[in-house]
This record gives C-alpha cells, structure tokens and sequence, in this order.
C-alpha cells in the first residue's frame, strides 16, 4: 500500500553565518609564517651572537696557545741553557778539585821534605854539640 502525502513543507535553520574556510587558513598561513619568520630571524640573530662570541673566544684562545707555547720556548731554552752553565761548573768544579788535591800533595810532600830537613838539621846540630863537648874534654 502506497499513500501520497502532498503538501509543503517549510524549515527554517538558525545557523550562523557561513564561514569562509579558504579565509581562516589562509589567515593560519600567514600567522604560521609571520611566526616561522620571526623564530627564523631569532634563530639568526643568536646563531651569528654565538659564532661571534665562539670566534672571538678562538681568536683569544689561539692568541694565548701561541703566547704558551713561545714560552715554553723560551723556557726550555733557558733551560737547557742553564744545564750547560750546570755541566760548565761541574766541570770546572772537578778540575779545581782536583788542581787542589794536586797542590796539596805538593805541599804534602814539601812539608815532609822540610820537616825531615829539620829533622836531619836537629840531628847533625846534636852531633855537632857532642863532639864540640867531646873535644872539649
């Protein structure tokens, strides 16, 4: 069984007005963009900061290797320096150590020569007074 229902029928719809999608993205878009642009120029701006802050701390760094290490130079120089000015006086040391070992073996010797001159004059004197006594006699 079929009926037909025939009349009009008439709604109404309370909505808001139609928003335009292509707009608000588009507006998105450019918001996400003026975003990304700003972040990216930040981004820049610290980036170069750090390389510059890096490059100067390098330079500085570099400048204070190359001052060490002309230092270290310079004190290995004196050093070794000083180690043949140690060797000079060592050297000299020895060889006026041994110059007085010399010159007192010398006068080792000359004193004992004296001493037995001595000796040999004492005794040739005591000889000499007893035969003087003797004759004397």
């Amino acid at each position: 069984m079929r009926t037909q229902v025939g009349g009009q029928v008439n709604v109404e719809v309370d909505a808001a007005p139609q928003v335009d999608l292509t707009k608000v993205m588009e507006e998105i878009r450019e918001d996400y963009e003026a975003v990304a642009t700003k972040n990216h120029k930040e981004l820049e701006g610290w980036f170069q900061s750090k390389s510059e802050t890096l490059s100067q701390e390098v330079a500085s760094t570099e400048v204070t290797l190359k001052t060490s290490a002309t230092e270290v130079k310079e004190v290995k120089s004196q050093l070794q320096a000083l180690e043949i000015e140690l060797q000079s006086q060592l050297s000299m040391k020895a060889s006026l150590a041994a110059s007085l070992a010399d010159v007192q073996n010398r006068y080792a010797m000359k004193l004992n020569s004296y001493q037995m001159q001595v000796s040999w004059d004492r005794t040739a004197t005591s000889k000499v007074l007893q035969l003087g006594a003797a004759l004397m006699v």
